[in-house]
């Protein structure tokens, strides 16, 4: 219980809505391992984790992960749709999502999970999503949306401090997005170190 590092790789979602506060506390209960945290997309962290590279992987869904691999749900969370200052007198309505296609929007890149939730989120009702400006994270996201450059989807706890300041504004819809959720995946083929399966607990503690 004196040493032992953790490899964790964990997408911006997941990183600033579950697994800060929980390293936070693991630190705490356990001061003698160390953890090597890594910030990379959902597939990215799935690929890394498949290859041993990572000891566990933090991300959201969709995962893309394979059979082998123990996926476990965390925590729910719901995208929002919001809109900078120049997009402010959207959010005194709603709207339908076919109105809001024919209006700039920025995403997450193509390759990216996010981008495929919204992607069939848009074509189950019949629509295709064609960002104008793509992102890498939503840390990207956020101020290309502050700055007007088009409307996007963002996770609610993540833009609720922006809103809060009047710096971007809430736009509703009369379709529902549907609700998603941070998940915790390992490697079923590999034993877990002490260390991980300390984190693993800490993790999974509501």
């Amino acid at each position: 219980m004196q040493n032992g590092t953790v490899f964790i790789g964990a997408n911006e979602t997941a990183l600033q809505s579950v697994l800060l506060s929980k390293l936070s506390r693991f630190h705490q209960v356990y001061p003698g391992f160390h953890i090597h945290i890594s910030n990379y997309s959902t597939p990215q962290a799935v690929k890394l984790l498949e290859e041993g590279i990572l000891n566990l992987a933090v991300v959201t869904t969709p995962t893309g992960a394979k059979k082998h691999l123990t996926t476990i749900p965390l925590k729910p969370f719901r995208e929002i749709l919001v809109g900078g200052p120049k997009f402010e007198y959207l959010s005194e309505k709603q709207m339908s999502l076919k109105e809001v296609a024919d209006l700039p929007m920025v995403s997450m890149a193509v390759e990216t999970k996010t981008f495929e939730f919204c992607s069939r989120f848009f074509q189950r009702h019949g629509l295709a999503l064609h960002p104008d400006i793509e992102a890498a994270n939503t840390v990207q996201l956020l101020p290309m949306i502050k700055g007007n450059m088009g409307l996007g989807f963002l996770p609610e706890e993540i833009a609720a401090d922006a809103l809060s300041r009047c710096e971007i504004y809430r736009i509703s819809l009369l379709e529902t997005i549907p609700e998603r959720f941070i998940c915790l995946i390992k490697d079923s083929r590999q034993p877990l170190s002490l260390a991980a399966k300390k984190l693993e607990e800490i993790l999974r503690t509501p």
